[in-house]
């Protein structure tokens, strides 16, 4: 083989492992961004109840 196709291989094989990070990288990004959408729809969530028994069954209000 010579110094030109290893070359080129070589920088094949450069380009293909950039690929490979590349879409971990976005693997990554998504998954952080699906937690984050899931732990502010649970927060939401537990407003949610708390509001609903403050004005159902009077939470917070003071207590005789």
């Amino acid at each position: 083989m010579n110094k030109q196709n290893s070359n080129i291989r070589q920088k094949d094989f450069n380009d293909f492992i950039r690929a490979v990070g590349s879409e971990i990288e976005q693997a990554q990004v998504k998954l952080i961004s699906a937690a984050n959408v899931q732990m502010l729809l649970h927060y939401w969530k537990i407003g949610h109840f708390i509001l609903f028994n403050q004005n159902k069954l009077g939470w917070g209000g003071k207590s005789d």
